[in-house]
């Protein structure tokens, strides 16, 4: 997937018809995977290429701090190639841009650099100055675009969308979260560096920095981490370390330990994913008892991850 970031971009295509999918896409859930697959299923119809157009910030956050997000960009586009587009266009969402009208967008931004001739949106889709841009504006308008609209994904009763996600992840619901994402809640960060205490009690952990990504509640979890194109079993604990850093409690931290792996992995990017959590966290005594207690976690998470397919 070819990416293609700010406002003066032009299409690595030239000559060549798009079919464009609009949207934030935060998290890229099930919604999102059908309107980005419906956008390629067009595509390939019209001999066109299929192409995602994003953004860099959640629109809202010009008006206020917006919602948590819950994939990184970097991580949003790893998912949106998963997929299986031509590109992805991330565009800077700046206070100058939302008040690009929604004619001026399509002739801009799609006709003049993507030569789009087709839109694709989910159910509330929409863009341009005060989302003005929708299937209704493009019906009546002159403009040389047809427009699918595809329409929501519901599960259980519940229509899967970023805002649901994202209250299942901050709720700890990893089972509703992942049946709407179509895949366990994750999160994509950075490997820093420690106090590597963990070693000295034989449980080295990887200290990740999930970019401001949403993660789940504090505790410790059953989980898996991709290295690269490897996967490992391990346990996490998301919270503030009460047993060797007791003064930080509004600092949150997540820790891995993978099971079966020897290496050096600071400054690459990991993924982990969520499974079941296994208990609260709590402080220990000494790090003697808390020792023990991560022996018993890893045989929990253990049995839990038999159970896993990855």
């Amino acid at each position: 997937m070819k990416k293609l970031f700010g406002n003066e971009a032009v299409s690595p295509f030239p000559g060549t018809k798009s079919v464009v999918a609009i949207g934030m896409f935060d998290g890229v859930h099930l919604g999102h995977q059908r309107v980005i697959s419906k956008t390629i299923e067009l595509a390939t119809a019209n001999e066109a290429v299929a192409f995602v157009l994003t953004f860099d910030i959640h629109p809202r956050s010009l008006l206020s701090a917006g919602p948590e997000m819950i994939c990184s960009l970097n991580h949003r586009l790893v998912l949106i190639n998963q997929i299986g587009p031509d590109a992805a266009w991330v565009l800077s969402f700046t206070e100058e841009f939302s008040k690009i009208s929604a004619d001026d967008f399509c002739r801009k931004f799609l006709i003049e650099r993507l030569n789009a001739c087709g839109v694709v949106l989910g159910g509330n889709g929409s863009f341009g100055y005060k989302g003005e841009g929708n299937a209704g504006f493009l019906q009546k308008s002159q403009l040389p675009l047809w427009c699918e609209i595809v329409e929501p994904v519901v599960i259980e009763g519940v229509r899967v969308s970023s805002s649901n996600v994202r209250d299942a992840v901050c709720n700890g619901d990893l089972r509703q979260a992942e049946l709407m994402l179509g895949r366990p809640v994750s999160v994509l960060g950075t490997v820093m560096h420690g106090k590597k205490l963990g070693r000295t009690i034989g449980f080295p952990t990887l200290n990740v920095d999930p970019h401001h990504e949403l993660h789940p509640p504090r505790g410790v979890y059953a989980t898996t981490t991709r290295c690269g194109d490897s996967f490992f079993k391990s346990i996490t604990n998301i919270g503030h370390r009460p047993t060797v850093d007791s003064t930080n409690e509004n600092d949150i931290y997540i820790e891995t330990h993978l099971f079966d792996f020897h290496g050096n992995l600071y400054g690459q990017s990991v993924e982990v994913f969520f499974h079941e959590k296994i208990r609260d966290e709590k402080s220990f005594s000494s790090l003697d008892n808390l020792r023990q207690q991560i022996l018993l976690d890893v045989e929990n998470a253990t049995f839990v991850l038999s159970k896993v397919f990855f």
